[in-house]
């Protein structure tokens, strides 16, 4: 997708937290978060982000993805990288492990090794544009035949659908953080007046010039890639005018 993934990956990895919170309960206490590297053994696979997230009880691999549209290689591919992303985290686990065990052979001292509380996968592919239905909450890859006894375990790879082209911009500025406001010229009923909500909620949200600049580049990237109209593009420069940010991104 060109500048659009870039854009939508340089902010994805700015607010970690605003991606985290669409799976966590609203009171969920996170204890540390960091964004993973996809690279296992050989294999690398080029995802567009995945995010450890610890909690006091268990770790969460948070696997986002974005589609221009649904298609039928979707959950093949979302089952793909998140076992991938799976894989990776396992392989870095029992490195870990093995450093520990060398480590206590030359160090009687050290500290016994502490392993990690078992991680968990949550999935989510954003689209960004598709079919005017309703998309089911969820999607999976089924893993198991359809014909399997149903007295057995049926296995699937379940991932959430966050079709942000049919959310309202209220829908998507009553959500926490600046992540999801950048999708406003984007959303079922993106209009000036609806963006210009979505762009006052993020000066007021934004902690720092940087911040803004973020959401502006953002917003003006995914205008001119997916126009809802002619003029919705000028009309975001003129709104972030003022700020000096869209010129300088």
């Amino acid at each position: 997708m060109g500048d659009v993934d870039l854009a939508l990956r340089y902010v994805t990895t700015r607010h970690p937290e605003d991606l985290a919170r669409v799976f966590l309960p609203a009171d969920a206490s996170i204890l540390e978060m960091r964004w993973l590297d996809t690279q296992v053994a050989a294999r690398e696979r080029r995802m567009d982000k995945g995010l450890l997230v610890r909690l006091p009880a268990y770790r969460l691999a948070i696997h986002n993805e974005w589609f221009i549209a649904p298609d039928g290689e979707i959950p093949w591919r979302m089952y793909e990288y998140g076992y991938d992303l799976l894989a990776a985290l396992r392989q870095e686990d029992a490195a870990l492990a093995d450093a520990a065990k060398e480590r206590a052979k030359t160090d009687p001292d050290a500290p016994p090794y502490t392993p990690p509380p078992r991680v968990y996968l949550c999935s989510c592919a954003v689209f960004l544009d598709g079919p005017d239905g309703a998309l089911p909450e969820y999607d999976a890859f089924a893993l198991t035949p359809p014909d399997l006894p149903r007295d057995r375990l049926v296995g699937q790879a379940p991932y959430r659908v966050e079709p942000v082209y049919q959310r309202t911009t209220e829908e998507l500025v009553a959500r926490s953080g600046l992540l999801w406001l950048v999708f406003a010229p984007l959303a079922r009923d993106a209009s000036e007046e609806n963006v210009r909500r979505a762009v006052q909620a993020a000066k007021q949200r934004a902690q720092s010039r940087d911040e803004l600049q973020d959401i502006a580049s953002a917003m003006q990237v995914l205008s001119v890639a997916r126009p809802r109209n002619s003029t919705l593009s000028a009309r975001i420069i003129a709104m972030f005018q003022e700020e000096g940010l869209i010129e300088r991104s």
